[in-house]
């Protein structure tokens, strides 16, 4: 039951932080790949309701999207939209408002 989706969780953020340094290491110019690792691993943060990790995490794959734009409009957009999430689960409405406000700018 829950102790086994537990550990399933707690190894994905493993493989997860694995994969980010091995990237980093191989790739360092990979800035869109780097960024897609941190999206995926904000959102297991978010899952693991562990918010002020998942919040660092989507704001480094956001710093990382910035450095290919208008390559990665599309992973900056959904990680905009990723990030205005989390804010909404926590009660951070304005936050989250300003976020998806950006979202429909860059949507254009």
């Amino acid at each position: 039951g829950r102790y086994v989706e537990q550990h399933q969780l707690n190894a994905a953020e493993s493989l997860y932080k694995e994969l980010l340094e091995f990237r980093r290491k191989v790739s360092p110019e990979d800035f869109e790949g780097i960024g897609v690792i941190l999206n995926d691993l904000a959102g297991l943060y978010q899952l693991l309701t562990r918010f002020d990790e998942a919040e660092e995490s989507f704001v480094d794959a956001l710093d990382a999207f910035r450095k290919t734009l208008p390559e990665s409009k599309d992973n900056y957009t959904i990680t905009l939209k990723n990030l205005a999430e989390l804010y909404r689960l926590q009660g951070r409405d304005d936050e989250a408002y300003l976020l998806q406000k950006k979202t429909n700018d860059y949507s254009k």
